[in-house]
């Protein structure tokens, strides 16, 4: 049976998990792929932290050039992280005519566009499952499953460190201080949080994915993004008692309907795609509403398959080892078949909409003084910037106290939205900042 060499750049968490597939389970994979995955060269810079895989004798080395350089290694996957060095080790891969698996959604989030058409030259191939959702095969599902589709949106649960911090809030009514303790303590987040609490990391995640749908690069740094710090145990109370749950969403929409001409074919102008992400409020009859703890879930509508739903674990050494893994075998298969690998980059000319040119239904909070008049004037300057109100909770507070006022409104659009806040903070009886959610799923 043929050999396929494999070179493992970064020998953390993730990596060991892959190491140890690859060992314990070689004559399982070879048995399914129709060829032996073999590991022969592992670099890391720490040779002697302890590591849940022993390795075969000699493989272990600080110094990447043999993985890179080696005559024998013909896959190499990069789980570093960060933007470099790692986007150097790949490029020079590629350049030496060796292909890549990578699970870095921060590189391919702001450099894929340097990547993929380093592949494309070289004819070498980019495995990249492992880089969003974790064990979900949605590179896989959007790459072939449904290559015949338009998708026309997508909604996704990317972040398994802020939905179980969002779990927590919202089931012990817990302050999102609490709540991230816990999750460092289970080892569910990162002592420094702070890429998944800002909406980054999903960012980066939808950067992916969009470049798969769209054919078209978007840099992370061009998507809109808003973490979940602003949110408390009282906007998720107050959601609740609405029939509402709260998720940070990663959405992905593209308006009109694609045309079915070929992407290099089309009269670019009659679409664009929207990509933000933000908390928002999911009504409890959604199924993403159901989605908790440390699960990520993809919710995505194409025109011939109508809505699917894509659900696991996001993150963790065994669900993205399986994704890494499922690389592997896939570009082993398309080496010792000879087939090269299809373009990423098939639909230039399409734009990003602007933040200013969504429209959405909304959720305020707003700080209050509980004086006669107050509410009316909310409302007024609401009006005033075609914001219609659809619903509206008071809580009764101690006289000259801030209350809290929740309002719901109708669809409007973003721009409008900021406008009416912008007024209606600068007013002497709002004693703090408004709290803005946006609604999905109930337009």
């Amino acid at each position: 049976m043929k050999k396929i060499g494999i070179g493992l750049i970064g020998f953390g968490t993730v990596g060991a998990g892959v190491a140890r597939t690859l060992i314990e389970r070689k004559n399982l994979l070879s048995e399914r792929a129709g060829f032996i995955p073999e590991l022969v060269s592992v670099c890391d810079c720490d040779l002697k932290r302890p590591r849940p895989v022993s390795l075969p004798t000699g493989i272990l080395t600080k110094d990447v050039k043999k993985v890179l350089e080696n005559p024998q290694v013909q896959i190499v996957v990069e789980l570093v992280g960060g933007i470099e060095p790692a986007g150097s080790f790949l490029l020079k891969a590629l350049k030496n005519g060796k292909s890549v698996v990578t699970a870095n959604k921060a590189l391919l989030a702001e450099k894929g566009d340097r990547l993929f058409s380093a592949a494309e030259q070289s004819e070498c191939q980019i495995g990249f499952e492992a880089s969003v959702g974790g064990a979900i095969p949605i590179i896989k599902t959007l790459r072939e499953s449904f290559v015949a589709n338009n998708i026309t949106s997508l909604y996704g649960i990317l972040n398994g460190t802020t939905n179980f911090i969002l779990t927590r809030m919202a089931e012990e009514r817990l302050s999102l201080t609490k709540a991230l303790k816990i999750a460092q303590d289970a080892g569910f987040a990162e002592r420094d949080p702070s890429l998944d609490l800002s909406g980054t990391d999903s960012s980066h995640k939808l950067s992916v994915m969009a470049t798969l749908i769209t054919g078209k690069f978007f840099p992370a740094s061009n998507i809109p993004t808003e973490g979940i710090s602003g949110i408390t145990p009282e906007d998720l109370q107050y959601a609740a008692e609405l029939g509402y749950g709260v998720k940070l969403l990663s959405i992905l929409k593209i308006s009109p309907s694609p045309s079915p001409l070929p992407l290099r074919e089309r009269v670019w102008g009659e679409e664009s795609v929207s990509l933000a992400t933000y908390p928002a409020l999911i009504p409890n009859r959604h199924i993403l509403s159901s989605v908790r703890d440390v699960y990520n879930a993809i919710f995505l509508t194409g025109d011939l398959v109508g809505e699917s739903l894509l659900f696991g674990k996001g993150a963790g050494m065994n669900p993205t080892a399986s994704s890494v893994i499922s690389d592997i075998i896939g570009i082993g298969k398309n080496i010792l078949g000879g087939t090269k690998p299809s373009p990423l980059f098939t639909g230039p000319g399409r734009k990003l909409q602007l933040e200013t040119d969504f429209e959405s239904r909304y959720y305020f909070r707003f700080s209050a003084l509980d004086q006669p008049g107050v509410f009316a004037r909310i409302a007024e300057i609401l009006g005033k910037h075609n914001i219609s109100i659809a619903s509206c909770i008071q809580k009764e507070e101690k006289p000259k106290k801030a209350v809290p006022v929740v309002v719901l409104t109708h669809t409007a659009k973003e721009s409008a939205v900021k406008a009416a806040i912008s007024v209606i903070d600068r007013l002497p009886v709002i004693k703090s900042k408004t709290v803005l959610l946006r609604l999905a799923f109930d337009g």
